[in-house]
């Protein structure tokens, strides 16, 4: 039968040696440095909400004409481009206390030969009688959509679409950058940010007389200064306006920012 040996080796360092390493590196001077990289990308999409209404005399009837707007401003979208399935519905997915509404006031009616009267109520009761308007109720139906355009260069041409067929409210306008390339950048400048705090704290040594000797952090959080934590920024601003022909949207950039954290020990020349 074979015999196999396996040999063991063990590093030692004397507590000694331990405490008289740390007090040499303790004595030694340090450097902090940090590095602020930055890059603008284009935002890659758009989207938008558009919220519109119908009035009927009946519950039923608001429902009914807000279904047959919501047909109109649907086709009006996509004859811009925007697909069918990126036209959301927040009643899909969320109730709203004014989703329907009922407002109340008096009511007029039409009289042959005597024109357009005020109908009234007459209320009798033990001690008399009383008379008030009858009320007239509406019913305000109420929608919104959520629009996801795509493209910024779409955003214009359907805003044209929208009040082209009456739509007026149109709000929270967003952009974004493609996560792919957001995550790409943001790599980029970790490195970049990183190289430039290295070689600022050199700089710095070499001014001094001294070299770098140790590497004692490098990071994105500053250290010895808590959980304040300096990674991914980013920030959209949007701006248009409208010419002769066409309404244009110019697509924001956005902000990518990387900060780099350093701190090193420093060493005489020798």
């Amino acid at each position: 039968m074979r015999s196999r040996v396996v040999a063991l080796g063990f590093a030692c360092m004397s507590p000694f040696a331990a405490t008289n390493a740390q007090s040499a590196d303790s004595a030694l001077a340090d450097v902090r440095t940090g590095f602020t990289a930055q890059r603008t990308i284009r935002a890659a999409t758009a989207s938008f909400q558009v919220r519109f209404s119908a009035i009927g005399m009946t519950a039923a009837e608001a429902h009914r004409r807000l279904a047959f707007r919501a047909d109109t401003v649907r086709r009006a979208l996509e004859r811009t481009g925007v697909t069918a399935d990126s036209i959301l519905s927040t009643s899909l997915y969320w109730w709203w206390p004014e989703r329907i509404q009922v407002t109340t006031k008096p009511k007029f009616e039409e009289v042959p030969g005597r024109g357009l009267i005020q109908r009234m109520d007459t209320t009798r009761y033990a001690g008399g009688w009383s008379v008030s308007p009858r009320p007239d109720s509406i019913f305000t139906a109420n929608e919104i959509f959520d629009v996801h355009a795509g493209a910024p260069a779409r955003v214009g041409p359907a805003f044209d679409a929208l009040l082209a067929v009456g739509v007026r409210e149109i709000s929270n306008l967003r952009f974004q950058a493609d996560l792919h390339d957001v995550e790409r950048l943001r790599l980029e400048l970790l490195r970049e940010a990183s190289v430039k705090a290295t070689e600022q704290a050199a700089v710095i040594a070499e001014a001094s007389g001294m070299r770098l000797a140790r590497t004692v952090y490098v990071g994105t959080e500053q250290p010895n200064r808590g959980a304040d934590y300096y990674s991914l920024l980013s920030a959209t601003e949007a701006s248009g306006y409208s010419g002769e022909v066409a309404t244009r949207v110019t697509a924001p950039t956005v902000n990518v920012t990387m900060t780099v954290y350093g701190y090193w020990k420093m060493t005489p020349k020798r």
